[in-house]
């Protein structure tokens, strides 16, 4: 089976790392139960070019340095490979395309990811997660973002939305899956590869 997976608090625990700069740089004191919303202009309660900004502040700044893969995903995706291709299919943008393949190689070393840019976080130009999916033929999408599940469950896709607060809204398709961590994501893939 080939899967999709998405980067950003999905292999990477990246709000963390980004409330911990925003909490320093701004004076806030955010935490990722406050996460109401994927979209950062309206959690942070700026407009898009702040939230662009801002985004980019970050990406220069030691915190993106200090991402921590997440709990679990190490182990997961080494026994995942023994049977399945992987591909890394992210919202971040191209322009730090350098960096996050550097972090994948340090956190993911057994791993030579191929990585698919959708330059959704405010890039000028972006692809559709699905239409990625969709051009690389993915059988199976795992992201955290209930927007992109949503997009990519519309064209027939399927999806493991890992849980988190800012996918709580309305119900979920049949072919959206919610999961609760790394273990449950396996278990369901190899329910489904029997």
């Amino acid at each position: 089976m080939l899967i999709g997976i998405d980067l950003d608090d999905v292999l990477a625990e990246t709000f963390f790392a980004f409330d911990q700069f925003h909490n320093s740089t701004y004076g806030t004191s955010f935490t990722k139960e406050d996460h109401f919303t994927f979209d950062l202009s309206k959690f942070w309660n700026v407009s898009q070019e702040e939230a662009k900004r801002r985004v980019r502040e970050f990406n220069a700044s030691k915190y993106s340095l200090e991402i921590k893969p997440l709990l679990g995903a190490k182990e997961a995706l080494l026994e995942l490979s023994k049977e399945h291709e992987i591909k890394v299919i992210t919202s971040r943008l191209e322009e730090i395309s350098d960096k996050t393949e550097k972090w994948l190689e340090e956190h993911y070393p057994d791993h030579d990811f191929e990585v698919h840019y959708a330059n959704h976080y405010y890039g000028i130009e972006h692809q559709k997660k699905s239409e990625i999916c969709q051009n690389l033929g993915i059988d199976i999408l795992i992201d955290d973002c209930l927007e992109y599940a949503l997009e990519c469950s519309l064209e027939g896709i399927k999806v493991l939305l890992l849980d988190n607060p800012w996918n709580q809204r309305g119900n979920l398709p049949e072919n959206v899956t919610r999961v609760s961590d790394w273990n449950n994501i396996v278990t369901h893939i190899k329910s489904i590869s029997l």
